[in-house]
């Protein structure tokens, strides 16, 4: 039998113009007559599978976490169906979730079991499904190879396919979870990632640069000034916030606030521009813009920060001004997803 620990030396791989993954060192590649592409070692006993389907819906557009959530159902629907080794996991990605199982299968070489991946991306306009599926003969499942290749390949789910060829401008928006239940809608073009707390987004010509985050803010000029407007309700959310916004304003340093401060659904919206755009960004070429969202809770309100730069030359092009005013756009129309409860 091979070496576990030698055979799990990986190497990068790009199939076709569609994924761009890690395989063990030995493994070979190549695309099925099924559109699928297979990887596997020199005996093709052990194998992984991939293949990454784009729908795009027909009807008006929905929200992007909702179609991630029905291409996740019907996943789960086939799988409860089919019957798996122990339970169904799911978890939430930026923009979508990841459902894992492990499952039960015969072929003609014999019977077989699969760890398989389905991480949906929800699009306004549609949806993205990237299935990653693990196949080893039942015999050879307590190699002690298997639990380390699990491992592997659950990281390059997480990752995702790792190139965008399937994503085009037709699928319209996506949603992206920045924390604390925060959603914001960017462009489904655009390449989104996470850092820790931080949500980080790039447009297809690797700008407009994006950044998201959320801290809190316990300061006592702010609170003070969120509970001149009452008691906390629903309906004083954007009165609160507002004043919360402009108190926060002053305690900013080195920005120029560029407009009033703007009542939203769920408390105010402070825009800046940033005189040091390296306090931001520490290799910023360009023209930096901010939005701080105040979400009035309390003595402690979380604040959603937006960040947008662009290369000084090409902060006059159309396309650049219309992606400034997308942000400030879709700032204003961010949303709780845990807005019903």
């Amino acid at each position: 039998m091979t070496d576990p620990d030698a055979s799990l030396v990986l190497k990068g791989v790009e199939l076709g113009d569609e994924f761009r993954t890690l395989v063990p060192q030995p493994w070979t590649c190549r695309q099925t007559s099924d559109g699928r592409w297979w990887c596997g070692d020199p005996e093709q006993d052990i194998s992984c599978f991939f293949r990454h389907e784009v729908a795009f819906s027909d009807g008006p557009p929905t929200r992007a976490l909702d179609n991630a959530r029905q291409c996740l159902d019907d996943v789960r629907q086939f799988l409860e169906q089919h019957g798996t080794v122990g339970e169904i996991i799911e978890w939430p990605t930026i923009s979508g979730a990841i459902l894992h199982a492990i499952t039960d299968d015969v072929e003609e070489s014999g019977p077989y079991r699969a760890a398989r991946w389905y991480v949906a991306e929800g699009f306004s306009c549609g949806g993205s499904l990237y299935r990653l599926t693990l196949t080893v003969p039942l015999a050879r499942w307590d190699d002690p190879m298997v639990p380390r290749l699990i491992e592997q390949f659950a990281t390059q789910a997480e990752a995702g396919p790792g190139t965008m060829a399937a994503i085009g401008e037709n699928l319209g928006m996506r949603d992206v979870r920045v924390d604390h239940g925060i959603v914001v809608s960017l462009p489904a073009t655009w390449r989104v990632s996470r850092d820790e707390d931080q949500v980080y987004a790039n447009g297809p010509e690797g700008f407009p640069r994006f950044v998201a985050t959320v801290g809190y803010v316990d300061d006592e000029a702010v609170v003070d000034a969120m509970a001149e407007a009452g008691p906390i309700s629903r309906k004083s959310l954007p009165k609160m916030g507002a004043r919360g916004a402009s108190a926060f304003a002053r305690s900013l340093a080195g920005s120029t606030v560029t407009r009033p401060v703007d009542r939203a659904q769920y408390g105010g919206i402070l825009t800046t521009e940033v005189d040091d755009p390296a306090a931001l960004f520490p290799d910023a070429t360009g023209r930096v813009s901010a939005w701080y969202y105040v979400i009035p809770t309390g003595t402690r309100c979380p604040v959603a920060g937006f960040v947008l730069e662009v290369p000084f030359d090409a902060c006059d092009r159309p396309d650049m001004i219309q992606a400034k005013a997308m942000i400030a756009r879709e700032v204003g129309q961010l949303r709780l997803e845990f807005d019903e409860v």
